[in-house]
């Protein structure tokens, strides 16, 4: 694969490439290595070489995911004026570490949102309402025909 078609699978610049292939040093942003891992299927804990740090002291960070469904158990309807409106209570926090890993809801199956789905930002807060890098809502808002499900 060519560092231009890995850069854009994992939203960073062809040069970011090229700099960690060329580098001779550990890399300093734990969080490009972990976009490379998803982009590839590969386990961060694969690319880091053995001779470095544990993990845990590379990157002592969290990400947050949340299931999207509104049927799922982990969140909660309630009947407002306006119509049913969902409260997105399955926010989770997980390790950096398993961002490639941690994939789907343990209540209801469905797919995780883990990043902002307009820039691809992890989120880095729980119960965000916006992506703090380019203020897209971070929950979706119901369909009508979501709505008229619910009830």
């Amino acid at each position: 694969m060519s560092q231009g078609a890995l850069a854009g699978l994992c939203g960073v610049s062809q040069a970011t490439i090229s700099r960690l292939e060329a580098s001779e040093e550990e890399p300093s942003d734990i969080r490009v290595l972990s976009r490379i891992g998803r982009a590839l299927g590969i386990a961060l804990r694969d690319l880091v070489p053995e001779r470095s740090q544990p993990i845990s002291s590379l990157a002592p960070f969290e990400f947050y995911a949340y299931c999207p469904n509104p049927h799922c158990s982990s969140n909660n309807v309630k009947i407002e004026p306006k119509g049913p409106v969902v409260e997105w209570k399955s926010w989770k926090a997980y390790p950096e570490e398993d961002f490639v890993n941690i994939n789907f809801c343990g209540s209801c199956g469905a797919e995780l949102l883990k990043e902002c789905p307009n820039c691809r930002r992890r989120f880095t807060d729980k119960y965000a309402n916006y992506c703090i890098t380019c203020g897209q809502t971070v929950w979706r808002v119901l369909t009508e025909e979501e709505r008229e499900l619910l009830f």
